[in-house]
């Protein structure tokens, strides 16, 4: 997702206009403005080309009363969300995601990152070729600048909205037509575009930038990327300018051609001049000046939300995967809170993490010249606090808490002297939680259970606004010197119910095993183990509910303080109000009340994609996730028949969809083996616009001749795995508009799970709700509820899905469109002919003027 949010920020690079000036830099008048605004084209890198400055450009960047790139970076916070809120369910991989094991030397690299969400948007570069980048891209310089000298700050267009564009634009790529690419070709001149956009703004040419940016993408898609936001740019810029001197920064393509922005402010009637300006010592002192200006950064009181760490921060802190970052984006510094559990409880011998493991990194690892490094230790924590300076002159500080849990790295960076200035502010005011015997109640923000544990704990997970917030816990006793975990999976996946003993056992015993662990007891009654790790006891004791596993364990703790761990463990209700929402899907004609923000991607339809093929009448399948911020999720499958498709009657489609919900697979098969409806339960993802040919019939015909069987797989199978049995099963037929409703609850007598399920088949389409429940499920859970009974297909399609299709298909490849010729030809595979059909199929072959390329149809036909 990083490297999708950076292309964002490239694509918001260039435009054209008709001028023939050589400049980057306009100027705005006229039109009853007060005062002369300005509008420069920039270059979004940090690449020293993008820094082809002049006097002027800093005189009338420090002398506007406003300042504008295309987005405000302070709103760009809202795609950090759409960037990183993703959910990852791997069934084959879900017992295994509850080991742990004792950190190796090798796991601590992360400690010396200083990666993060805000990279793009962050200065002090210290890659290898920051001799020759600037500290940050332009429009960032730009921001800053307007940050420092107290101006108001805006942007031209929504952050969000445009990303959006821009996302579906790559959805939704054309290909330049052949002309166009030889036109191309001939300014390119075999170089790679790359550089020659990079030759043309060095020339500051916007037109020719606008020109090649034409070229390169089809016309639909040049519109998106460029013209459409040239308007709203356009628009922002004549209202922005009339309340005061405006500094307005876009990507220089945007600036030249008919549609470029500055004839758009000509035709609103201002009046627009190129600047022509060299740079001199006087530019260069003002840019150096800028740079190491900076003014006291506004810091806010943080708190991990385990109460481990405490210090001030600046402004919108995240966490993710353990990572916390912020970003001072008026100077462009920043500051990483990574913390590495320790597992050292995990280790056979008693041993606890040797401060020089870490020290030995140190040389190697951290960035350009350790100036000062301090070993400290106290009661709670010992640890390295250390300050260097980077080859490219930036100051930076790092310290190292290493605790009995966990190693807490906390880094600063910015350019010059920045880190120097301020970081007594942050580092001197540092607290890590004292060791303490204590134990509190604990519940998640989020509800779904609650325990009780050891005071002093390392929790992470605990977040409402993130889909994955599943909880772990790893907890210190110093008065027994025992440690306690817990691990929280949420598991939503459908595909196949397993026996519910089986799991508790297996989560169980791949922790012993990764752990190299033997001599084993269980007691399969309460579903716990135990064995020991060298002379220390562990015990370990699993929940399963629903969607969600728990994996709770000891080690070297009294048997007295692990039942009462283990027994203090409850499921709970969920733990706050959530917003819902109605989500109207106007393309595939459902609505669906669902929670608001855990489930912002589908209400901006991002990352929507729609394939496209020639032949109209094929099936389409779009699948949906609606999220719940306890970790549940909900599955919805739309498909839409092919327009062929039909079922002979209502028994016929009853048994489709029931056996289906009962997984009942084999009788999908025919007498070979072979999927019946195959088509049916394939998502079309591919361009079928040709018919696949091969010996595939002859060798099937072969092998049923000569009496062999297709395949025994599914009967082996059957012997030993437990049927699915309905709990409850329903079916309604709703007259008024033709929708037929399909509801089930399936499980197996082994499992303490269920399956919900809920279809709509209203035309010649379906919806499929499910999602995972527990086996004595009440009804009671509130996002399940109101999903299911809120779910309602809003398509006025009266079509019968029980309706003949034969003579549909005749009309379709007489008609005088050729798609719809096209499709029917392409979709005869798709037909179901039945013996009253045959004096309608036979008059079809004898009279219809088949093409040659068609003739493989023909002969298709002839098998039935």
């Amino acid at each position: 997702m990083k490297k999708i949010f950076a292309a964002f920020l490239l694509l918001l690079s260039f435009t054209s206009i008709a001028q023939t000036e050589k400049t980057l830099l306009w100027e705005i008048s006229g039109n009853g403005l007060a005062k002369k605004s300005y509008l420069y084209g920039t270059m979004h890198v940090n690449e020293k080309i993008s820094y082809h400055l002049s006097d002027a450009f800093y005189k009338h960047l420090l002398e506007a009363d406003i300042v504008s790139n295309e987005s405000n970076p302070e709103s760009w916070e809202v795609l950090f969300d759409l960037l990183t809120n993703q959910e990852n369910e791997n069934s084959q991989k879900l017992y295994s995601r509850f080991n742990l094991a004792p950190l190796k030397k090798e796991a601590l690299y992360p400690l010396f990152s200083n990666v993060n969400i805000y990279n793009t948007m962050t200065s002090g570069n210290n890659s290898e070729q920051a001799d020759f980048q600037e500290n940050t891209v332009l429009d960032m310089f730009i921001h800053q600048t307007g940050k420092k000298y107290n101006k108001k700050v805006t942007g031209l267009e929504d952050a969000q909205e445009s990303f959006l564009k821009v996302m579906k634009m790559q959805n939704d790529m054309e290909e330049p037509k052949e002309e166009v690419r030889m036109a191309l070709m001939k300014i390119l001149k075999n170089r790679n575009f790359q550089t020659v956009s990079n030759d043309f703004y060095r020339e500051k040419d916007i037109v020719m930038l606008d020109s090649i940016y034409k070229l390169i993408y089809s016309k639909k898609s040049h519109n998106i990327l460029i013209t459409e936001r040239n308007v709203t740019m356009a628009n922002s810029i004549d209202s922005i300018a009339k309340t005061g001197s405006l500094f307005a920064a876009v990507g220089a393509a945007h600036l030249a051609g008919k549609e470029g922005v500055l004839q758009l402010l000509i035709k609103k009637g201002y009046t627009v001049k190129p600047i022509i300006d060299v740079l001199t010592t006087v530019g260069e002192k003002q840019k150096k000046t800028i740079e190491e200006y900076f003014p006291n950064p506004i810091l806010n009181p943080f708190t991990t939300k385990d109460g481990m760490l405490k210090m001030p921060l600046f402004k919108n802190p995240r966490t993710i995967n353990e990572v916390t970052a912020c970003i001072d984006l008026t100077n462009g510094g920043s500051v990483n809170i990574n913390r590495l559990p320790l597992n050292y409880f995990l280790k056979k011998k008693d041993d606890a993490f040797n401060p020089k493991a870490l020290d030995s990194l140190f040389f190697e690892n951290i960035a350009g010249t350790i100036i000062e490094k301090k070993f400290f230790e106290t009661e709670n924590y010992k640890g390295y606090d250390i300050k260097n300076k980077t080859k490219s002159g930036n100051a930076q500080r790092y310290r190292y808490y290493i605790t009995p849990l966990e190693i807490i790295a906390v880094s600063m960076t910015g350019t010059g002297d920045y880190v120097r200035q301020y970081e007594n502010q942050l580092f001197d005011k540092i607290e890590i939680k004292n060791l303490q015997s204590s134990w509190d109640s604990f519940t998640p923000l989020k509800g779904g259970f609650s325990v009780k544990i050891p005071s002093y704990s390392v929790i992470h997970g605990n977040d409402i606004d993130r889909i994955d917030n599943d909880i772990t816990i790893q907890s210190y006793d110093k008065s027994e010197n025992a440690f306690y975990f817990l691990t929280e999976e949420s598991f939503n996946g459908t595909a196949e119910l397993e026996n519910t003993a089986y799991e508790h056992k297996q989560i169980q015993a791949e922790f012993y095993m990764q752990n190299e662990l033997d001599d084993i007891t269980h007691n399969t009654s309460t579903n716990e183990s135990s064995s020991k790790i060298g002379e220390k006891k562990i015990r370990l004791k699993t929940f399963i509910k629903g969607n969600k596993y728990f994996l709770l364990g000891t080690v070297n703790a009294s048997d007295k303080n692990t039942d009462n761990y283990f027994q203090s463990f409850d499921f709970t209700k969920n733990g706050r109000i959530v917003i819902n929402k109605i989500y109207n899907d106007t393309v595939n004609d459902f609505k669906v009340e669902i929670p608001e923000k855990i489930n912002k991607k589908t209400f901006l339809n991002f990352e929507d994609y729609e394939f496209k093929t020639k032949n109209s009448f094929l099936s389409r399948n779009k699948n949906y996730t609606f999220y719940a911020d306890n970790g549940r999720d909900i599955d919805l499958e739309y498909n839409k028949f092919h327009k062929y498709e039909s079922f002979e009657n209502l028994d016929s489609l009853k048994n489709y969809f029931f056996r289906d919900y009962s997984k009942d697979y084999k009788s999908f098969m025919d007498s070979h083996g072979r999927f019946q409806n195959f088509e049916e339960n394939y998502e079309e993802d591919y361009d079928e616009d040709y018919d696949y040919q091969s010996n595939e019939s002859l060798i099937y015909n072969f092998i049923y001749k000569k009496g062999f069987s297709y395949s025994k797989w599914f009967d082996l199978v059957e012997k030993n795995d437990e049927k699915y049995e309905f709990l409850s099963k329903s079916y309604n037929f709703n007259k008024e508009d033709n929708t037929h409703v399909f509801e089930a609850v399936v499980s197996k007598s082994n499992a303490t799970q269920a399956i919900k399920y809920k279809t709509f088949v209203k035309g010649n389409a379906y919806y499929k709700m499910q999602t995972l429940i527990e086996r004595d499920y009440k009804n009671d859970n509130a996002f399940i509820e109101k999903t299911f009974s809120s779910l309602e297909p809003t398509s006025k399609d009266t079509t019968s899905i029980f309706e003949d299709k034969f003579d549909l298909f005749l009309n379709d490849v007489n008609s005088k469109k050729d798609t719809i010729r096209f499709s029917a030809m392409e979709s005869i595979d798709e037909l179901k002919i039945a013996d009253k059909d045959f004096d309608a199929v036979t008059n079809f072959i004898d009279t219809f003027k088949f093409k040659d390329l068609k003739n493989l149809k023909k002969k298709h036909l002839r098998v039935y």
